[in-house]
């Protein structure tokens, strides 16, 4: 079935269902955790903690031992190195490993935070590239566009890394010419754009938003942005 259902009430039926697709299973992903939660609180911890047996217990209903792995909320406000699971410690306590994925712009890093049991590994970094494909189109015959995510080294890493830093300081020397200036007006200036040619407001409000967090510019009483004297200062440095 494509919608969600009581997994608890259905045990047999998974594991009948399995059984008759024939032969032993490696993976389950259940997508999402929140979508299956059979309680009526996810702050509560014994029902977060029941949850995470009942998506644990997954294990021995399906053939073949397979790994459970469980698409889940982080806590609420979260942040790129707050990442664990609603439900804290008592969801942990019940898993194996809290895996994350953080992003910023189109890279993402594929860590874990909280709890891993087994061997420590570096982050696994993702760029994100938006592309289309011949046999993917609508129904009007045009082009969808869809993500892939591909590796890179960490040397690939350091270098976008640095390519941000030099689009920070573009976009901070364009707030200071322009302080009105609109998101779609800074995208538009930046040449970002998405893949129907649209200014890319999410990417410069990201931007925006960073330099905003490091008090490099402040919004201003009439509705515009300026420059801090902390921002001037890395201009000038730049």
């Amino acid at each position: 079935t494509e919608d969600t259902f009581t997994i608890s009430a259905l045990r047999d039926q998974l594991r009948q269902e399995a059984e008759a697709f024939g032969g032993k299973f490696g993976l389950v992903i259940v997508d999402t955790g929140p979508a299956f939660f059979e309680g009526d609180d996810e702050s509560n911890r014994v029902q977060m903690g029941k949850h995470a047996r009942m998506l644990r217990g997954l294990i021995k209903i399906i053939p073949g031992l397979p790994t459970v792995l469980v698409n889940v909320h982080p806590v609420k406000n979260a942040t790129a190195d707050n990442l664990l699971p609603a439900g804290g410690g008592t969801f942990l306590n019940e898993v194996d490993g809290n895996f994350t994925a953080a992003r910023s712009d189109s890279v993402t890093e594929l860590h874990w935070q909280g709890k891993i049991r087994g061997p420590e590994f570096s982050p696994k970094i993702f760029v994100i590239r938006t592309v289309t494909h011949p046999k993917l189109k609508d129904s009007d015959g045009r082009l969808l566009p869809t993500v892939i995510c591909d590796g890179v080294t960490e040397g690939a890493k350091e270098e976008m890394a640095a390519a941000g830093h030099r689009e920070d300081n573009d976009i901070l020397r364009l707030i200071h010419d322009n302080p009105t200036a609109s998101l779609s007006a800074l995208a538009t200036m930046m040449g970002w754009k998405l893949h129907g040619g649209d200014p890319n407001k999410m990417r410069a409000k990201r931007r925006v938003d960073a330099l905003k967090r490091d008090r490099l510019v402040e919004e201003t009483r009439g509705g515009g942005m300026s420059v801090t004297e902390k921002g001037k200062k890395a201009m000038a440095e730049s």
